[in-house]
């Protein structure tokens, strides 16, 4: 029988249902049984506690009240002056004899001299006063004092004495009076007391030492150690569990009201589980047997049951080696019936969907090796049949060209998706139709696609190849009456020259392709090695400037800008330079292009916003006359979601006036995106922070878009203050530039103001603000504070 049958599992089932049902009738008679047996036990535990502790307080009330009274009798009282010690010995004889289970009376006095009943020879040596029982006892004011077990050397028994002291007539203490008992004969009271056959009874002295016990062996030991006390005060509440002489007890326990000793009786726990498991064993066994006879019966019913099961699992089995032509005929039982009718319709599904499933077998393919859009091959097609080439004939010539649309999101923004995918399938269409038999064409994303040609056998067909790709792309495309056109960047790299594998050559003709974009559109690139050096030396950068600002090689200098009206300098331009021994020789317009390109200057410029900020708060510090620093800001920073932010943390971790910042960007940061950058501007300014328009007339020079922007100053770049002079024309133009900024409630920077003849011309033109080395140089921190403050001393600079 298989363990995963329906045999097997129905049986199995039935058993395990059976199997817990007995489990969890074991389980709660035998929690019950325990319990009632425990409570038995208990109640009869508790009962010979009583019984115990009753009688040893008796013994030890009468030994208490003898002592009590025979102190206080003149016999007793006299005994230190006494002429007769033969009465004082009868008489202690005689009420020794009335004290049960007494083994002695004696009576020590402060002299050494020592009376007992019975008389005993004591040797000459025995003192008395040296003795534990005096000892005690001599310190006992109004109750005796019981001793713990000790050896009497005489009898060489196990004792116990109760002590007190006697005092005379005159109050003077004369002796001690002592009752001597014998363990052994105490144990006797407790001989037959034992609970069930393991447990037992003892009495305990105050301090935890047995003093008489059931089988009388373990007198004198401390079963309980230091814990007696801990032990004693739960014990007497309920039972507890504790382990004697490594056997389980539940131990109960009472105190002796006259003297602190104690009445302990302890239930084994092994007792009561053996008491349990010969109660339920014959329970269970007659539970198993009756669990397997049913077991018996149930797998017989079983085998009836699934037998048609049976049949109609042989006809899925021939279904499932592909003959769909079975049929089920069971008619045995209703669900099985059901069962085979569903059989029937699921085989004639089968046969329809292989059917289906052979038909759509094409799509499926299309679908995993073709673009969706325009039926070309996708990327994995490409690769996986361009690689297949290459291994299977490693002399064959091959061209792979990169294509990319340029202007393609023009389109999609501007016309819509649709009008973007007819381009894009026009433009699969035309890269088909290159006059070239043995080619691959494939869009691999977007607006990218690849031509590869094969059996490459000079690069003249090459060229014509692509000459013939620029001239079809350039021909319109028409959506919808609308005219589409397009154009593209293209690069080429050749097999085996440029890789050994069709991923290396799309690397290469990738890098070939940005750089026809780079040299204006529209145009092919072939790669070379100065294309890789390009890369290499793009990706050095960029590792040079992570390593720069992390070990913090960039400084920052500070050229002045004249204010004409107030006839001094009132701001100062945040200039980048570079220290590191890295990025010696390249020109800090390359680091920055750098930068933005790989994304660095977001770190970057949070640095020099940073320290600008740092260093406006040292130029400004106790100065009447406020000195603004402005900061150059690129696209990257002014399309984070959180620039405004940025700047207003720096303000105030540096605890600086807003109107002592400036932020300078370029008409083209601006208009990439417009209304987002007003925004963000709108709210810089709402705070006090200076907005210039930095290199006007270099972009879209738009003075509308002067008008809608928020900004405070125009900075006009120094290409138009080199020309002024050139002739009056130019002259005249910057007049009018500077007329109509100034028309808008504009200020005008001039930049780039090198000689004298350019601050005349501009003074004159009514310009606000000149820039330039005839104002000053770039400086660093230091010099530049030396210049703007000559009259402090070097120390009170650095200090600043």
């Amino acid at each position: 029988m298989k363990w995963n049958s329906i045999k097997f599992m129905s049986t199995a089932l039935i058993l395990s249902l059976g199997m817990v049902v007995i489990l969890a009738f074991g389980h709660t008679s035998f929690n019950n049984t325990k319990s009632n047996f425990k409570q038995s036990y208990f109640k009869e535990s508790q009962l010979k506690l009583e019984q115990a502790q009753l009688q040893f307080e008796n013994l030890i009330r009468g030994a208490n009240q003898f002592l009590a009274q025979f102190s206080q009798t003149d016999d007793a009282m006299n005994a230190a002056t006494v002429t007769d010690p033969s009465r004082l010995k009868f008489l202690l004889q005689t009420v020794q004899q009335t004290i049960l289970n007494s083994s002695s009376v004696k009576l020590g006095l402060a002299n050494g001299t020592l009376y007992s009943g019975p008389s005993a020879a004591m040797p000459a040596s025995y003192d008395p006063r040296e003795q534990m029982w005096y000892v005690l006892g001599d310190r006992s004011v109004t109750k005796p004092i019981w001793t713990e077990p000790y050896l009497d050397y005489l009898n060489q028994k196990i004792i116990i004495t109760a002590s007190r002291t006697i005092w005379s007539h005159s109050g003077e203490p004369i002796g001690v009076l002592a009752v001597d008992f014998d363990l052994s004969s105490i144990s006797g009271y407790i001989g037959g007391s034992k609970i069930g056959t393991q447990g037992f009874v003892m009495l305990l002295s105050p301090s935890g030492t047995i003093l008489a016990d059931t089988d009388n062996f373990a007198i004198g030991e401390k079963p309980f150690g230091d814990r007696f006390a801990a032990i004693a005060t739960n014990a007497q509440v309920k039972p507890i569990a504790y382990s004697f002489k490594g056997k389980p007890y539940y131990i109960k326990l009472n105190l002796v009201r006259e003297n602190g000793m104690a009445v302990v009786t302890g239930v084994s726990m092994k007792e009561i589980d053996e008491h349990v498991w010969a109660v339920l064993f014959p329970v269970f066994l007659t539970g198993f047997i009756c669990l397997a006879l049913f077991g018996l019966v149930t797998y017989y019913f079983v085998l009836k049951g699934i037998a048609p099961l049976q049949r109609l699992v042989s006809l899925m089995k021939s279904v499932e080696h592909g003959d769909y032509s079975v049929h089920a005929t069971i008619q045995t039982y209703e669900e099985i019936r059901s069962l085979s009718q569903s059989f029937n319709l699921m085989t004639e599904g089968l046969s329809k969907r292989d059917e289906e499933l052979s038909a759509s077998n094409e799509k499926i393919y299309r679908l995993a090796y073709f673009d969706s859009l325009t039926g070309l091959l996708n990327r994995r097609h490409l690769l996986e049949t361009t690689t297949d080439a290459l291994s299977g004939n490693p002399e064959l010539g091959i061209a792979v060209i990169y294509v990319d649309l340029d202007n393609f999101k023009f389109i999609n923004d501007t016309l819509g998706h649709s009008a973007g995918d007819q381009v894009l399938v026009e433009v699969a269409s035309r890269l088909e139709a290159i006059a070239y038999s043995d080619k691959y064409a494939s869009r691999i994303g977007g607006d990218e696609f690849i031509v590869v040609l094969h059996n490459v056998e000079n690069r003249g067909v090459v060229e014509e190849a692509l000459q013939q790709l620029i001239l079809s792309l350039e021909l319109p495309i028409y959506h919808q009456k609308q005219i589409c056109n397009v154009s593209a960047s293209l690069g080429v790299s050749f097999y085996p020259e440029h890789g050994a594998t069709m991923e290396e050559l799309l690397q290469k003709a990738d890098m070939a392709m940005y750089q026809s974009k780079a040299k204006g559109k529209n145009q092919y690139c072939v790669f070379d090695k100065s294309i890789q050096l390009q890369i290499t030396e793009k990706a050095y950068i960029e590792r040079s400037i992570k390593e720069a600002l992390r070990n913090h090689q960039f400084e920052l200098y500070y050229q002045p800008i004249y204010d004409c009206a107030e006839g001094c300098i009132t701001s100062v331009e945040t200039l980048l330079r570079c220290n590191s021994p890295a990025l010696l020789g390249i020109p800090t317009q390359t680091i920055i292009e750098t930068a933005e390109q790989t994304g660095l200057i977001i770190p970057l410029d949070k640095w020099v916003l940073e320290e600008a900020c740092r260093f406006a708060g040292k130029l400004n510090a106790g100065r009447s006359r406020s000195i603004r620093v402005t900061v150059n800001v690129s696209a990257n920073d002014i399309a984070q979601q959180g620039f405004v932010q940025q700047v207003e943390d720096a303000l105030s971790r540096n605890q600086l006036n807003p109107d002592w910042l400036g932020l300078e960007l370029t008409e083209t940061v601006l208009i990439n995106s417009f209304e987002g950058s007003r925004s963000k501007l709108e709210a810089l300014k709402e705070i006090g922070v200076r907005i210039y328009l930095d290199d006007f007339g270099t972009g879209y020079s738009s003075l509308n878009y002067l008008k809608l922007l928020p900004i405070d100053y125009v900075k006009i770049d120094k290409s138009f203050v080199i020309s002024m002079l050139q002739s009056d024309r130019d002259g005249l133009f910057m007049k009018t530039l500077v007329e109509l900024t100034h028309t808008i409630d504009l200020k005008v920077v001039a930049e780039g103001v090198e000689t004298a003849e350019q601050e005349r011309m501009l003074l004159h033109y009514q310009c606000d603000m000149l820039q330039g080395y005839h104002i000053g140089r770039p400086r660093n921190e230091e010099n530049m504070l030396r210049d703007l403050y000559p009259e402090l001393e070097v120390e009170s600079l650095q200090n600043l």
